[in-house]
């Protein structure tokens, strides 16, 4: 035999593997698709991680102020007292609309005792509110010796 024959050539060339064209399309389609998914899992990723950033500057507010408030001597400790705490500038860029609601209560079981409720609330989006952060103590009053 001399070489390959003409038939031999042709049955080579229509076995070759390769795209077609409705492969092609059919990988340009489910590209875009996986595309789209990506794109809004990414988003879905950044709106999750920017609440979970503003419930921990709330929370840092929160115990901030209680810490402040603990601190003050028992006849200073008045809701007066804590009306006058405000979130700091920080807080406030951070956490849209934010706001401090403070309260202390005598303990009406032990007259020794104060209650302190501290919440910081904030908008998760334009005209809708996140959960709120709750935090609350109870702050007594020290001995004789040691006011």
């Amino acid at each position: 035999m001399i070489g390959p024959t003409i038939n031999n050539q042709k049955s080579r060339i229509k076995n070759a593997s390769g795209f077609t064209l409705l492969e092609a399309s059919v990988a340009g389609v489910l590209l875009v698709v996986l595309m789209v998914i990506a794109a809004q899992l990414i988003g879905w990723v950044l709106s999750e991680r920017r609440a979970s950033e503003r419930r921990h500057w709330a929370t840092v507010e929160a115990e901030n102020v209680m810490e402040r408030l603990s601190s003050v001597p028992w006849n200073e400790l008045t809701s007066v007292r804590a009306a006058a705490e405000r979130l700091s500038p920080q807080a406030g860029t951070v956490l849209p609309a934010g706001e401090l609601k403070t309260k202390i209560a005598d303990e009406p079981d032990s007259p020794d005792a104060k209650r302190i409720d501290i919440e910081v609330r904030w908008e998760r989006r334009p005209h809708e509110q996140a959960a709120p952060v709750r935090l609350t103590a109870w702050v007594y009053r020290r001995g004789e010796q040691n006011q």
